[in-house]
């Protein structure tokens, strides 16, 4: 049996840097929770937390395939293809497709070229679905945007492919070997990724997508929009 050692913060007169922490006011008890998790950058992750910026984001296109994900979305965009996004029925996915929706819609994408697809948790379950692929088909669309999951579908896309379907991969889980023939994958795990925190949840991944397709537009006054639902489907993550 583990034993069982009690837990006891220091006191915040003990702590260095007293007086930076008392300018949070209410938030002191937040940043003196953070000084036992260990680390010297405790007291500017909690500036990070209680008053983030714009400007501490990172570049978006340090993710892996970003550029081929943004030149595929403004190809399908300029065609005036159909687009279905497709997310997992958890509050990750629903927020995700929540967010690019609304963004894609901000941004000009008639709601005629734009649709959203959820699986059923019971009689789908997770991940992408033949029964998805199909119903993309049916409604014309030719590009299918995956949200929190999709890493892994590497039969399902296929399929799609051979219906003329292409696929851009929003997704966090750990990749296998192999990956699914998509137009783009961006995956902060995938092992060829070196963008800097790999810990995003699903949609916080599709909130890099949407930012790095702002930037390409010139535009980014919806983000802080976008970054709420992005918290919203990052804190039952636990990421």
């Amino acid at each position: 049996m583990a034993s069982q050692v009690p837990w006891s913060a220091p006191s915040l007169s003990t702590l260095p840097m007293t007086k930076k922490i008392k300018q949070y006011n209410d938030e002191r008890m937040a940043i003196h929770s953070l000084h036992p998790r260990g680390g010297g950058g405790w007291l500017s992750t909690g500036a990070c937390l209680f008053h983030p910026s714009l400007e501490d984001l990172h570049d978006p296109f340090l993710m892996k395939d970003m550029d081929l994900a943004v030149k595929r979305l403004n190809k399908a965009l300029g065609r005036k293809e159909h687009i279905m996004i497709y997310g997992d029925y958890d509050v990750d996915g629903t927020t995700a497709v929540s967010l690019i929706y609304k963004y894609l819609r901000s941004a000009g994408c008639s709601e005629h070229l734009l649709s959203y697809y959820i699986p059923g948790r019971d009689d789908e379950g997770y991940g992408v679905s033949y029964r998805g692929v199909d119903y993309a088909h049916k409604i014309g669309a030719t590009l299918i945007i995956v949200v929190d999951c999709g890493i892994k579908a590497i039969k399902e896309i296929a399929y799609a492919k051979t219906l003329g379907i292409d696929f851009i991969i929003c997704d966090h889980h750990h990749p296998d070997d192999q990956l699914p023939d998509a137009a783009a994958v961006l995956d902060p795990k995938r092992p060829d990724c070196h963008y800097p925190f790999e810990e995003l949840c699903g949609c916080g991944v599709a909130f890099k997508f949407m930012q790095a397709f702002g930037m390409s537009k010139g535009v980014r006054s919806q983000w802080p929009t976008s970054s709420t639902r992005s918290a919203r489907g990052s804190m039952p993550q636990d990421v």
